[in-house]
């Protein structure tokens, strides 16, 4: 059986948000204007994939980034941007410090954390008990609390990364055509399909703007192709033009 952990105190979680919140360009919950939109696309819709510089082998990376969408899954409240942040540290920490077979799983299990710290939703936030019974009992409290600084001294605190979510939501914001419920469909689908691409290490590859595009038109062309709703994905697609003119 797992060893008794204690739970991580409420003031580490403040410190976390407060130094990480110094890092963050923008309010993530706001709607941004056209000129901060295309600045925004700029900055991360290059086209090209880059490639994941790991230590981590992309089988072993499949394995973990696997486990960490099926724990979040399935204990989590909604928050689409857990799982991305999750996957965002694990892929930059390995790109920059050697990780060992045996740890893999532990670097997936403490970016689970630090992502669930960075959550706008109190109640996604995983307690170090839950992460130990997870990895059932193969690490301790103070393996995932000394990984965890490490984690944020490799990332130079630089905890929020622009996520695909927030792009697709700014994009979303702008297709007025759409009704309540085709908005909604089509960010559920947007959302289960960037959790896809982290999932898979070559779609991981390529940057936040261009798979938050790729999986948003992917979602409404669906969503027009379903209700042969022609007109409304001429419409729609007209806001994905406009903007990668403008962006490029």
């Amino acid at each position: 059986p797992a060893k008794a952990a204690r739970r991580v105190p409420s003031q580490r979680l403040a410190v976390l948000r407060e130094h990480s919140s110094h890092h963050t360009k923008m309010d993530q919950s706001a709607v941004l204007d056209d000129d901060a939109l295309i600045q925004l696309l700029q900055e991360h819709g290059n086209n090209q994939a880059e490639g994941l510089s790991s230590s981590v082998p992309l089988s072993a990376r499949t394995i973990a980034i696997g486990w960490l969408r099926d724990i979040n899954g399935e204990f989590t409240p909604c928050d689409p941007d857990i799982f991305p942040a999750a996957c965002s540290y694990f892929d930059r920490f390995s790109a920059a410090v050697p990780v060992a077979k045996g740890r893999i799983q532990l670097l997936a299990a403490t970016s689970l954390l630090l992502a669930s710290k960075q959550s706008g939703v109190q109640t996604a936030y995983y307690s170090i008990e839950d992460l130990v019974w997870f990895c059932d009992g193969l690490y301790t409290a103070s393996d995932i609390l000394a990984l965890e600084f490490q984690v944020i001294c490799a990332l130079s605190w630089e905890m929020r990364p622009c996520q695909p979510h927030f792009i697709a939501e700014q994009l979303v914001s702008r297709m007025h055509s759409l009704r309540a419920e085709e908005t909604q469909e089509i960010k559920s689908m947007a959302t289960s399909l960037i959790d896809l691409c982290y999932s898979d290490a070559l779609l991981a590859c390529f940057s936040q703007g261009v798979m938050a595009e790729a999986c948003l038109q992917a979602a409404v062309h669906t969503l027009c192709k379903q209700r042969k709703l022609i007109a409304l994905e001429d419409n729609v697609n007209s806001v994905f033009g406009t903007l990668s003119y403008f962006s490029r």
